[in-house]
């Protein structure tokens, strides 16, 4: 009986061995396991941050390309604004210029009836002297 004892003992220490390598071998596995998804989680995340890091750095360069363009676009605004304006005084300009010569015309003109009228009248003044002149030598 000690003897069946003793080998009962035996074998319920082997089995309680063997039951405790068992559960260190699953701890380990299981403690692989979790350091595996671990890892696996840290990657998910260090991806995400990379994709969250490249989506903002696009989302600057589209803000950074729409400023550039809002910037083109109001640049090209001011461009046009100056040539409406530009060509605005420039049409006035020619106007007045136009006003200035037909305004010189009239005057030119105007010159050129009163010497013909004054000469008429000088003529006029001059023909009863001449007249009289003329009819003095004869």
């Amino acid at each position: 009986m000690k003897e069946e004892s003793r080998r009962n003992k035996l074998e319920t220490e082997a089995r309680l061995f063997q039951e405790k390598l068992a559960v260190v071998e699953e701890t380990k596995l299981e403690k692989l396991e979790i350091e595996r998804m671990v890892l696996e989680s840290r990657l998910l995340e260090r991806r995400a941050v990379l994709e969250r890091k490249e989506e903002m750095k696009r989302a600057a360069e589209h803000c950074g390309s729409l400023r550039a363009q809002e910037s083109e676009r109001r640049a090209q605004m001011a461009v046009d604004n100056y040539t409406v304006r530009i060509d605005a005084e420039v049409a006035v300009r020619v106007q007045r210029e136009r006003d200035l010569q037909a305004m010189a015309d009239l005057e030119l003109d105007l010159i050129e009836r009163l010497k013909e009228r004054q000469q008429e009248q000088q003529q006029v003044r001059q023909a009863p002297a001449r007249a009289h002149y003329c009819w003095q030598r004869l």
